[in-house]
């Protein structure tokens, strides 16, 4: 799960969140308590409000994971291989070529770089 508490992580999500209501801002959850907040100041408002900003952010992203292929992956095989990447976070122990056929490996990589950035592109 996402922590919201480190700022980079913050920005990163309260963006994504932004894109989520980007056609129907009256809807976003930091607004709708503060409808004097605009989208222009809405940065402001939330250094000025900040636990609020944050405890926002973390449930709406807590409901709206980021979908990657890893994630879609393991709701299909929970018990499939994962290891540790950069000591960092568990990434599927798969070679892409053994289950892609236009997947074209980039020797230039190490094989768990190669896996990394694999099975954490972001999906539909």
């Amino acid at each position: 799960m996402t922590n919201c508490n480190d700022f980079r992580t913050f920005k990163k999500e309260k963006g994504r969140m932004c894109d989520f209501f980007e056609n129907n801002v009256e809807l976003c959850p930091l607004k709708i308590y503060h409808s004097g907040w605009n989208c222009l100041e809405c940065d402001e408002c939330c250094l000025a409000r900040i636990d609020f900003a944050i405890k926002t952010v973390q449930e709406w992203n807590d409901r709206h994971p980021i979908k990657t292929r890893q994630s879609e992956f393991l709701k299909m095989f929970p018990d499939a291989r994962v290891r540790y990447w950069n000591n960092s976070c568990l990434v599927l122990d798969i070679c892409p070529r053994e289950l892609d056929k236009y997947f074209s490996c980039k020797k230039s990589l190490f094989c768990a770089d190669c896996q990394h950035n694999y099975w954490l592109e972001v999906v539909e």
